[in-house]
C-alpha cells in the first residue's frame, strides 16, 4: 500500500534541540564569566546544570524533564555554585533564552526543508506531531521556517494528550485523510515515537546515526535511516 502521508516528530528529528539548548547555555555561561570579573565557573558546570535539572525531576516528577525552565535550573545552579549575588537568575535566563531563540534555525536538521518539499511535490501530505508547550512549539516551527512546508501540525498538549498516546497519531491520520497503513511516522524515540506509531497501526521510521538495539517489547521500526533525505528512496510519487 503506498504511503500517502508522512508525519514527523519535531525535537531530535527535524530539529536538533539538544545542540540548540547546549549552545544557549554556553552563551549564558560565557556572559556569566564576563559579568563576574574574577569569578571562574567550575570546570564541571555542565554536570552541575544537570544536577539542577535532576533536582527538579525529583521534586516535580518526570514531567519536569520536558517542562523544567531555564530560570529554575539557573536558580538551583546559582545556589549550588555560590554564584555572586550581583548576577541575577533573570539575567542568566534572559541571555540563555535570547541565544536559543535566535539560533533555532541554525540547528534545523540537514535536508529537512528539501525532504519535506520533495515529499509534497510527490503528492504526499506532510505533518508534524510533537509534545510540549503549544506556544513554544509553534514558535519553534515558525523559526525553523517549517510552517509553509507542512500540511498539518498536531501539538500534544493542545489536544490534551501526549505521545505515545495513539489518539494523537490517529488525529494526524484523520487530518491527512489516510488509513493507518498509508501513514508513515518518522521519529527518534523508541517509546514516544516508535511505540506510539506502531500501536496506532501506522508504519514507523526511526532516525538513528549509530547502531542501536531495540528495547524488549518495543516493536521494530519498518525503516531505519541515518538522515531525513533517505526517506525519499521509499516514498514514491503517487
Amino acid at each position: 500500500m503506498p504511503i500517502k502521508t508522512v508525519f514527523f516528530d519535531l525535537d531530535g528529528t527535524l530539529w536538533d534541540y539538544r545542540a540548540c539548548s547546549a549552545y544557549a547555555i554556553e552563551v549564558a555561561m560565557t556572559r556569566l564569566e564576563q559579568r563576574c570579573e574574577g569569578y571562574e565557573l567550575p570546570e564541571h558546570y555542565a554536570n552541575l546544570l544537570n544536577v539542577a535539572l535532576l533536582e527538579d525531576v525529583i521534586e516535580g516528577g518526570l514531567r519536569e524533564l520536558s517542562q523544567s525552565s531555564y530560570a529554575r535550573r539557573f536558580a538551583r545552579f546559582s545556589k549550588i555554585c555560590g554564584i555572586p549575588e550581583e548576577v541575577s537568575v533573570r539575567e542568566l535566563n534572559f541571555h540563555c533564552q535570547s541565544a536559543r531563540r535566535f539560533s533555532v534555525r541554525t540547528f534545523l536538521k540537514e535536508d529537512a526543508h528539501e525532504t519535506l518539499r520533495r515529499l509534497r511535490n510527490r503528492g504526499v501530505t506532510v505533518g508534524v506531531l510533537t509534545n510540549g508547550t503549544p506556544a513554544v512549539k509553534r514558535q519553534v516551527i515558525e523559526s525553523l521556517g517549517l510552517r509553509d512546508v507542512l500540511d498539518y501540525t498536531v501539538l500534544g498538549e493542545a489536544e490534551g494528550f501526549a505521545k505515545p498516546d495513539i489518539r494523537l497519531f490517529h488525529r494526524c491520520m484523520d487530518l491527512a485523510g489516510t488509513k493507518p497503513r498509508e501513514a508513515l511516522f518518522v521519529g527518534d524515540s523508541f517509546f514516544t515515537d516508535l511505540l506510539g506509531a506502531k500501536r496506532a497501526g501506522a508504519r514507523a521510521a526511526l532516525i538513528c546515526t549509530e547502531k542501536i538495539r531495540i528495547p524488549a517489547r518495543i516493536p521494530p521500526p519498518d525503516y531505519a535511516f541515518r538522515n531525513l533525505k533517505s526517506l525519499l528512496a521509499i516514498v514514491k510519487p503517487g
